[in-house]
């Protein structure tokens, strides 16, 4: 992931939204329907993967709403201020890397505990799936640009993220794994 642009934190910045379904999401597109009702923001809506943006054009109801098909978000998240996600792994931690405040709709499976994760980190709000209309998520990203927590929050953990240097990490326990693993050409194979 690229740092973030520093004219982006610590300051508002334009105010810019990317809404991603992320790769597991429920067929009713309900905080997609919600993200509709963002205007005054630059908001860029990411569908599902696998689900055609072309059933959710009629999200794009003014111009500052633009529907675009799926993608990994560190693809997309550009100059954006916030994200609001379902609380899928990739969208939370793509934003905190980012360092980036984010409004968390879970619906199914583990999102609801990465959801409670980010509310209790600071970096984010909590907006289970049933209790996204469109006033409580303008209420949510509202409370985004009006709390500088939030984006403090967010900030300290995407430091702290950077600085765990996990994929390093990672690559150096599979090289010594593999380094201690015996070579398959030791083992006969006899038929």
């Amino acid at each position: 992931f690229p740092p973030p642009s520093e004219q982006y934190i610590g300051n508002v910045g334009p105010r810019t939204i990317v809404v991603d379904e992320g790769t597991l999401y429920t067929k009713d597109p309900v905080m997609v329907r919600a993200a509709q009702s963002l205007t005054g923001y630059q908001t860029t809506i990411l569908a599902g993967k696998h689900r055609d943006p072309r059933d959710l054009e009629s999200a794009a109801s003014s111009e500052s709403v633009k529907v675009r098909a799926w993608q990994p978000l560190h693809h997309s998240l550009g100059d954006a201020s916030i994200v609001i996600t379902n609380g899928n792994t990739e969208s939370v931690m793509a934003a905190l890397l980012r360092r980036l405040p984010m409004v968390v709709v879970p619906a199914i499976m583990d999102q609801h505990e990465i959801a409670l994760r980010v509310a209790d980190s600071g970096a984010g709000i909590n907006l289970p799936e049933k209790q996204c209309t469109a006033g409580a998520l303008r209420a949510a990203v509202a409370r985004l640009f009006a709390e500088p927590s939030f984006r403090e929050n967010a900030d300290r953990l995407g430091r702290e993220l950077r600085a765990m240097n996990g994929p390093r990490v990672a690559v150096r326990h599979l090289e010594q794994l593999a380094g201690s693993r015996v070579e398959a050409s030791t083992f006969a194979v006899s038929v």
